[in-house]
């Protein structure tokens, strides 16, 4: 990660330690799926952001061609690992980490 992508980082979410930014970006490239990584940019998306997580869950089924219980697996994780917030009946929002985790691995 180059000294632009740290000092955006900072700006950003006023993080300065390069180590720090460094390891978390490793924490979320090794330790996060594929399909999660798509499902949090999916979030992410402004005309996604009224979607309620059955919706997003129908929806996305068909998009990346897999179960609706891997799904609800994967937004369970998200929301385990306090990157999405799930409130039933209310839409799906991507929280400060996860937008903090999107940027850093280059999904956004």
């Amino acid at each position: 990660m180059g000294s632009l992508a740290v000092s955006l980082v900072k700006e950003e979410y006023g993080f300065d330690d390069p180590d720090f930014i460094l390891l978390t970006k490793k924490l979320a490239e090794k330790s996060l799926k594929t399909k999660q990584k798509e499902i949090l940019y999916y979030i992410s998306l402004d005309e996604n952001r009224l979607k309620t997580s059955t919706r997003l869950v129908l929806e996305l089924s068909m998009v990346l061609r897999c179960s609706q219980s891997a799904l609800w697996n994967n937004f369970n994780c998200l929301k385990d690992l306090g990157l999405i917030h799930i409130n039933n009946g209310r839409p799906v929002k991507i929280t400060d980490t996860g937008r903090f985790v999107l940027d850093l691995i280059g999904c956004r």
